[in-house]
C-alpha cells in the first residue's frame, strides 16, 4: 500500500505504511512553517489488534480520537480490498 492523504477542512493527514504490517504512521501538516516548507506533525501510529468480541479492531498507543482511528483504519481497509 502507498501513503495517501485525506483534506480536513483547513489541515491534511497523511497516512504512510510502515514497515512492521498493518501499521500506519499518521501526520498532519503542522502549524510550524518556514516559507515553501510544511512540518508534519505526529498524530501516532495506528495498527490493528485482536479484540475477543469484535475481532480485528484499529488501535492506537497516542491520544488520537478513537472515532478518527477507526474512520482511517476504514479508508486502509478499503483501499486494499
Amino acid at each position: 500500500m502507498q501513503e495517501f492523504k485525506l483534506r480536513f477542512l483547513y489541515k491534511t493527514i497523511t497516512v504512510t505504511p510502515l514497515d512492521e504490517v498493518n501499521h500506519f504512521m499518521i501526520t498532519m501538516d503542522g502549524d510550524d512553517e518556514i516559507p515553501g516548507i510544511v512540518i508534519p506533525e505526529l498524530l501516532g501510529i495506528i495498527y490493528t489488534i485482536q479484540d475477543p468480541d469484535l475481532g480485528y479492531v484499529w488501535h492506537t498507543d497516542s491520544e488520537m480520537n478513537p472515532e478518527l482511528v477507526e474512520f482511517i483504519g476504514q479508508m486502509i481497509e478499503d483501499m486494499n480490498s
